[in-house]
């Protein structure tokens, strides 16, 4: 069996027929992380209506701005969910800290208030014993610095995980998980520095419909769909010379452990 624990249903088309394709895959079980208070309401609809599928409830840092419904009102809702929807809501996310360039058209994204935003987020991960699902972008040693006072308090996956060997101990350091996606199955720089991660802290992603791995990528066959976290899991198993079982099923259970997954 395998995990997808990073896909965005709610940004795929007829997600249920996906949802049925992974499973035809051996992909048995989906976290899907809302990204602002309308989309972790998608995705938990998308939960509740479809066995095997998890979801998550956060603000992601680029969707800050991104709203006509204020900040305030939107970590109300996504707290609310957190609270009343414990049967299908396993983490905190999409959040996390975007210091990378603004795309045309979006408004500049203001670093405090990302951390202030995050920060309130990881309260209300304490408070309601869930892992957070954190994005990273440029903002290595500001996540850093905000995750070390709650070491041991906290745990969670870094992901879609880009990082140095160095950052990657860190992470380790602070006992969270790395995401891994297609991008493994092209980054060479990627790929060097897994092999030197613990399979203990890996966690298998698409990020559908994003991140396309090889071979399909040359293709252009858009969109990337859940069952596609098996090309994953195979090129993890080849850069680390172990077999794809024993990837499927280390992975596996890493996910079941820090979501506390039943099913």
């Amino acid at each position: 069996m395998l995990i997808d624990t990073h896909c965005h249903l709610d940004h795929l088309s007829n997600p249920t027929e996906k949802i049925l394709k992974a499973r035809n895959n051996n992909v048995n079980i989906i976290i899907s992380p809302g990204v602002n208070a309308s989309s972790s309401k998608k995705c938990l609809k998308i939960a509740q209506e479809n066995k095997g599928v998890f979801s998550a409830a956060g603000l992601h840092p680029i969707d800050i701005n991104s709203s006509k419904i204020s900040l305030q009102e939107q970590l109300r809702t996504i707290a609310n969910l957190l609270e009343k929807e414990k049967q299908y809501i396993v983490a905190l996310g999409e959040c996390g800290l975007d210091f990378g360039p603004v795309n045309d058209g979006e408004s500049k994204r203001s670093k405090q208030l990302q951390i202030d935003i995050l920060q309130k987020q990881i309260e209300l991960a304490l408070k309601n014993d869930l892992p957070l699902i954190l994005h990273n972008r440029k903002a290595n040693q500001e996540l850093l610095n905000l995750l070390k006072p709650y070491k041991g308090k906290i745990k969670g996956v870094f992901h879609c995980f880009t990082g140095s060997k160095k950052f990657l101990q860190q992470v380790i350091d602070l006992d969270f998980y790395i995401g891994i996606t297609g991008l493994i199955t092209y980054d060479q720089g990627l790929q060097q520095v897994i092999k030197q991660a613990p399979e203990s802290k890996l966690l298998i992603e698409t990020d559908a419909p994003y991140l396309m791995p090889e071979p399909i990528r040359k293709t252009k066959k858009w969109p990337n769909e859940p069952k596609n976290v098996k090309i994953v899991a195979q090129e993890i198993a080849k850069v680390k010379g172990v077999c794809f079982d024993k990837i499927a099923e280390t992975t596996t259970k890493n996910a079941i452990q820090l979501f506390k997954l039943k099913w």
